[in-house]
């Protein structure tokens, strides 16, 4: 099967946004890096089990710091990003 993740522009939008700001503040921006890698890895190979349950085709995934709300579309094989939201630890 040859899934794909789809990041709608909104959701790299605030992803950026996010690296950004970590980096102006002296944070460790490439955490935002590192967990959209992850995103994409665990989407890529099992979507439908990562995350939990928001609707049917839909589910909310955590790695820290960004939460994704993604949609799953089954018989077109891509998985699509709705949404990413930077959450601080701490």
């Amino acid at each position: 099967m040859n899934t794909r993740v789809v990041w709608l522009r909104s959701a790299l939008a605030h992803a950026a946004t996010a690296h950004d700001d970590l980096r102006e503040a002296g944070g460790d921006a490439e955490s935002i890096t590192r967990a959209m890698a992850r995103i994409d890895t665990l989407l890529l190979n099992d979507a439908r089990n990562q995350g939990e349950s928001r609707g049917p085709g839909e589910r909310i995934l955590t790695v820290a710091p960004l939460t994704v709300r993604f949609e799953i579309h089954e018989d077109e094989q891509v998985v699509v990003v709705l949404t990413a939201v930077y959450r601080p630890r701490g």
